[in-house]
């Protein structure tokens, strides 16, 4: 008798933790699981509304094959422009799914963090982002490399993004029969 007791109990305990389990309200996946990387597209349309309401002034400084020439303004403008080639950028577009090998690191001390996306192949870009976030995980520093090449031209692109203190855009690119051509523009902000 005691060990059908102990069976049936043991029978009925497997059964009400199935009923609880079956009963149980199952979510779909949420945004954020569904999201693998950084919404970047949002992140910089966040920070070109920041920059317009901080009031700060721009020292644009862009050096073209030699040539330098720079400009104090305080047009967001001159940022937004930078920004654009790299702002749509969305690494949860499906097509780049499992496009990327994702790499974190965390400050014990500071509980900032560094998350690094790299490319799996060479056609995906871009090839790498670098994000720099601080304990809250609030983007401070954005890191974004894009390689093109083809039989016509081979191009790079680096954007270094740094919240509201400075803006860095080097372009190489060599197309065929023509000069190579190097274009680095770097902004510094400061407040009124």
């Amino acid at each position: 008798m005691d060990r059908r007791f102990a069976r049936l109990t043991g029978i009925s305990g497997i059964s009400i933790a199935f009923l609880f389990a079956a009963c149980m309200q199952v979510e779909g996946p949420s945004a954020a699981a569904s999201a693998r990387f950084r919404d970047l597209p949002a992140y910089f349309a966040g920070e070109q509304h920041q920059l317009k309401q901080a009031g700060l002034i721009f020292h644009k400084v862009a050096e073209q094959d030699g040539v330098r020439d720079s400009l104090i303004t305080s047009d967001t403008a001159t940022i937004a422009h930078l920004l654009k080639p790299f702002a749509g950028i969305d690494l949860n577009k499906p097509s780049l799914r499992d496009q990327y090998t994702i790499d974190s690191v965390t400050d014990e001390f500071s509980g900032a963090r560094s998350l690094s996306y790299t490319a799996k192949t060479p056609a995906v870009n871009p090839q790498q982002v670098l994000l720099e976030t601080d304990s809250a995980g609030n983007i401070q520093s954005v890191q974004l490399s894009s390689r093109t090449s083809n039989l016509l031209y081979k191009t790079s692109s680096t954007l270094v993004y740094q919240h509201l203190k400075t803006v860095s855009v080097t372009t190489d690119q060599q197309v065929v029969l023509l000069a190579p051509t190097h274009l680095s523009v770097q902004v510094r902000m400061y407040p009124k």
